[in-house]
């Protein structure tokens, strides 16, 4: 069973009286709500999942691509709340139904939230509901008071897909008795593992659309589960958007809110009112908040230094293009103004990421070493170790972090990775069940445990066949698909070795070199390819891929033409020869392009209409044509 409101009243009162006007539309997503009586009593819910969606504003162009999110908005009565700009205090907001002023948290770097035991969560495992959170960032920031209150607060949870997720707060939904899920979605994306990325910026809006796809997928299959239910018997939702990007010049932002159970007499204006709504109508009393008191603002050991706060959080913005050259060269004169552990750390990870390898590891092994109470330093000195093939040292460099930790899942993760990477996957299996054992136990946590067997299978054939070039191929794919890349770099060299003159293993180590960054040395090895096999379509179309990377549009223009030659051509390919020709001022030979592009089956509409290298087009009667094959359902 999914879960029961059998005892939840029909009452339906205050901000959503006007609901059952929408009792139609309701109906279609599967949220049956009762018509609305003046005499009973406040409603019970014994389920409820509670849907964050950090970047999500309360403006419809922003919620476009997301069609099963907005007609749930539609259908529950849509209101707008007040948020703090930023995601991690809107989320502290949520869970506090405090505002910053009583708990400390106004911005990204706050430490502390120690509230004394007011939270949502709290709250409600005083009256018996059984809690988890499956928050979608990284850092999870539960060491600054986002897992109090709750009876399991899943870290491994942003390592999940977003259906996954989804799949286990509904997992979490079947337990008996009264049941809570705080289910919380990003539309950014992460970089490092140990502190997030607030948002996706400008410069990465395919990235943005692709996450929001992925978004409204978990939604989407979220809603059907939960319609599959009776409908006294089906979980409450309450969903909540959180944080930028629609900033108001009062530094709030307006976010929407939508539930589809029966509120409180009093609308929530902002975000902190949810969470009192949410306990009231689960049976809960959320204590009064107490202002924040000093300790409680505290910034942490990694919080930034005053002194360079500003330009800290300038090179932090993954949005703000900058080589890392630069970015390195301004977390170190950081470092040497401003000292500060936060700012030593950024410059070690900027340090591994510019292929430093020697400061970085003693950089951030001494900041593991000094921070023992603190996981992040050591997990960020376990992903240098695992970037710069170090698998070995990996579980050493982790082992003093605490099985009770909130860090010991991603502590696990780790050393299952750096087990694999030494091909010992009997031990990286073991090593993942553990992590996954720490997390929810849902068949999606185990993935990468069978992820590993599965490879475990292709490894022992390579044990009895070592000289078989295709099945080290197929090896050096299938660890590539796993993110074991240092492994896969090596099955790619003994493939070279044992298939000479085909130009396969150059170009599937190409791949996998681009995949990581590398775009100079992809194109050292994509070009032996091209030697071995000048007309090989595959390495042609990974040149031209590589040569766009590394900004030499003329010559990447020249393989696609090559490869326009040929009866078919990828719509991925054709699309970028068409940005190439109209960027070159070809707009005839573009507008083909683009056709075979859209007739290939590349989709990508909102990118057609928007993309900057094809401006000159916008203007041309095929184009406009080609933009009215767009589906309905997305104009």
């Amino acid at each position: 069973m999914i879960g029961s409101n059998r005892h939840r009243s029909a009452c339906v009162r205050g901000p959503l009286r006007g609901l059952s006007a929408l009792l139609p539309a309701v109906l279609s997503l599967g949220f049956a709500l009762a018509p609305a009586r003046a005499d009973c009593a406040a409603a019970v819910v014994e389920k409820l999942v509670l849907v964050s969606v950090d970047g999500l504003d309360a403006r419809p162009e922003g919620r476009e691509a997301l069609p099963a999110l907005s007609g749930f908005l539609a259908a529950g009565h849509e209101r707008s709340l007040r948020s703090p700009r930023d995601a991690f205090p809107s989320w502290v907001e949520l869970l506090a139904g405090a505002d910053g002023t009583r708990t400390g948290v106004r911005d990204e770097i706050s430490g502390g939230w120690s509230s004394g035991g007011r939270s949502l969560a709290t709250a409600l495992i005083r009256s018996g509901v059984r809690t988890l959170a499956l928050p979608a960032d990284p850092l999870a920031h539960s060491e600054s008071g986002l897992a109090q209150g709750f009876e399991r607060y899943a870290t491994v949870s942003p390592a999940l897909e977003a259906v996954e997720r989804a799949d286990s707060a509904l997992a979490w939904l079947e337990s008996p008795g009264k049941a809570f899920v705080w289910l919380a979605f990003s539309t950014g994306a992460t970089t490092d593992p140990w502190r997030r990325a607030d948002g996706v910026g400008p410069a990465e809006d395919d990235r943005r659309a692709a996450r929001l796809a992925e978004i409204d997928r978990a939604l989407a299959h979220l809603f059907a589960a939960i319609r599959e239910r009776a409908p006294g018997d089906r979980p409450s939702v309450v969903l909540v958007g959180c944080g930028r990007p629609a900033v108001r010049e009062s530094g709030e932002t307006l976010v929407p809110f939508a539930a589809d159970f029966a509120g409180a007499a009093v609308a929530p204006a902002r975000l902190a009112d949810v969470a009192g709504e949410i306990a009231r109508a689960m049976g809960a009393t959320l204590p009064p908040a107490a202002r924040a008191r000093a300790s409680v603002a505290r910034a942490d050991s990694l919080a930034l230094p005053a002194c360079g706060s500003d330009l800290a959080r300038r090179l932090l913005d993954a949005s703000v293009p900058m080589p890392d050259s630069v970015r390195m060269a301004g977390w170190d004169s950081l470092a040497a103004r401003c000292g500060g552990r936060r700012i030593a750390l950024e410059r070690d990870l900027a340090w591994s990421r510019a292929g430093r390898e020697v400061p970085a590891a003693r950089g951030l092994k001494a900041a593991a070493l000094a921070l023992r109470d603190d996981p992040r330093p050591a997990l960020a000195y376990a992903d240098h170790l695992l970037r710069h093939g170090r698998p070995e040292l990996v579980a050493d460099a982790l082992s003093h972090v605490d099985a009770r930790d909130p860090f010991a899942a991603l502590a696990l993760w780790r050393v299952s990775l750096a087990e694999a990477t030494t091909l010992d996957f009997a031990a990286a299996s073991r090593t993942a069940s553990r992590a996954a054992a720490l997390a929810v136990t849902t068949p999606a946590a185990r993935r990468w445990p069978a992820r590993l067997a599965a490879i475990a299978v292709i490894a022992d054939s390579v044990g009895a066949r070592p000289d078989d070039g295709a099945l080290r191929l197929r090896f050096g794919r299938a660890l590539q698909d796993a993110e074991l890349f240092v492994p896969a770099y090596t099955q790619f060299h003994a493939a070279r070795g044992l298939l000479a003159g085909s130009a396969a293993p150059d170009v599937a180590l190409a791949e996998c070199l681009l995949s990581q960054g590398r775009a100079q040395h992809a194109w050292a090895t994509v070009r032996r390819a091209l030697e071995l096999a000048p007309e090989d379509p595959g390495a042609q179309a990974l040149a031209s891929d590589v040569l766009l990377v590394l900004g030499r549009t003329a010559e990447a223009r020249a393989q696609l033409e090559t490869l326009a030659r040929a009866p078919r051509m990828e719509p991925r390919l054709a699309y970028n020869l068409a940005c190439l020709r109209a960027s070159a001022g070809d707009t005839a030979a573009a507008l083909s392009a683009l056709e075979r592009a859209v007739d290939g089956g590349y989709a990508d509409f909102d990118r057609i209409e928007n993309d900057p290298d094809l401006t000159v087009l916008r203007g041309e009667v095929r184009f406009r044509a080609l933009l009215d094959r767009r589906p309905r359902d997305r104009r």
